[in-house]
């Protein structure tokens, strides 16, 4: 029951908060780098979540530093939210950067 718990609450935040940077990627108000770079991530969160192929802590580690990059990318540090975006996609599709 626990692992389920983790992976609904786990699919219910990317879904609360994916649907927001749509919006405010098309208000202007964030670079469309980092909205992409922000999709590709939550659409990585989100299959690893479902196909449950990463531990639970690994995939809320992934969560928290996408958080970190939205608000880098928020704070007008584009490059340094790229690289975080990089970091975190690199390391759930497996790979080191």
């Amino acid at each position: 029951m626990g692992k389920l718990h983790r992976f609904t609450s786990t699919a219910i935040c990317a879904v609360i908060i994916a649907i927001p940077i749509e919006r405010v990627a098309a208000s202007g108000a964030i670079p469309q780098a980092c909205a992409s770079s922000d999709l590709a991530a939550w659409t990585l969160i989100e299959r690893h979540g479902e196909a449950q192929s990463l531990p639970p802590q690994e995939i809320a580690d992934a969560f928290f530093r996408v958080m970190d990059a939205r608000r880098a990318c928020k704070d007008g540090r584009t490059e340094e939210s790229l690289t975080i975006y990089a970091r975190v996609i690199a390391r759930l599709n497996g790979t080191n950067p």
